[in-house]
């Protein structure tokens, strides 16, 4: 039997291993995020959680002021999951403070912000 996998592995051709995509930029990450409306639109996973939490998001105006004042190219890049309580608990509230303040905010899953999510 050994001798048999041997000779197997002997006449495969090898196999080049594909070198590992390079990791995308927060700024790529934020071209190919999700709006907010098109993000919770496509919520299956608590979906109850993410509009009842969006419905009572009212962020203070001194907040959203401050937010607005804090520079022209200011974008908010979310990593977020559907299925996460914490995520359902949370993004609503910073989209609401984000859309109010007039700052562009996308969101991304956790497969394709893995990364950035680490690093942060």
């Amino acid at each position: 039997m050994l001798s048999l996998l041997f000779a197997l592995f002997a006449v495969a051709p090898p196999v080049l291993a594909q070198p590992a995509p390079a990791p995308m930029s927060p700024a790529a990450l934020f071209e190919q995020g999700a709006t907010w409306d098109a993000f919770i639109a496509a919520a299956q996973a608590r979906a109850d959680e993410w509009k009842a939490n969006a419905a009572r998001s009212a962020p203070p105006r001194a907040l959203v002021d401050r937010l607005a004042a804090a520079g022209g190219d200011l974008r908010f890049l979310v990593v977020a999951v559907h299925a996460c309580s914490d995520s359902a608990h949370t993004v609503p509230y910073v989209a609401a403070l984000a859309r109010e303040a007039r700052v562009p905010l996308r969101i991304v899953d956790a497969t394709v912000g893995q990364r950035v999510m680490e690093s942060y």
